[in-house]
């Protein structure tokens, strides 16, 4: 039976070469990384979700 290493390093492996060769596979990945990426939140709302400033009318 294969050791964690052993397994995640053949997914690495394996996603190295799917990103060379499968442009579904890359531009799944890009799709995927953009998804996921940090969004800066209002700066309207505190913590809470009340907003900071009511005569604004957010």
């Amino acid at each position: 039976m294969a050791t964690l290493m052993e397994t995640l390093k053949d997914i690495a492996d394996r996603h190295d070469e799917r990103m060379k060769t499968d442009p579904r596979y890359a531009m799944t990945v890009a799709y995927m990384q953009q998804a996921s990426a940090p969004v800066e939140r209002s700066r309207h709302y505190d913590r809470d979700g009340y907003c900071d400033n009511p005569a604004r009318g957010y």
